[in-house]
């Protein structure tokens, strides 16, 4: 029972920081202000840090517009929004850890 509760509310917690992501990215926020929400909610939650990888990774890939035309127009809106966006991976990808579970995140993505 105290485990299935513990899961469930790891799963609210991951879902609110999902939904604040998305709605400081769609609303164009500064990038201090959304690692500054990462942050705090890292250490609010406890999340571990392959989590906050693919959280990211799905909220910024959500953000782009996939109705290209063909797929190089896809494929350029993806390659823009990370490049925009590479500063919400700068203070997370310091341990080889964490960099291979986004490498991993990001070819299971492409």
């Amino acid at each position: 029972m105290v485990e299935y509760n513990e899961k469930k509310i790891f799963e609210v917690k991951l879902k609110e920081m999902k939904s604040a992501l998305t709605t400081q990215i769609a609303e164009e926020a500064d990038m201090s202000e959304v690692i500054d929400t990462v942050k705090q909610r890292v250490k609010d939650a406890k999340l571990p840090d392959i989590e906050i990888v693919r959280i990211l990774w799905d909220v910024l890939m959500d953000a782009v517009q996939w109705s290209g035309k063909n797929q190089q127009q896809n494929a350029n809106s993806g390659l823009r929004q990370v490049w925009l966006k590479a500063h919400l991976f700068y203070f997370l990808l310091v341990l080889p850890k964490i960099l291979m579970s986004f490498f991993s995140e990001l070819v299971c993505s492409c």
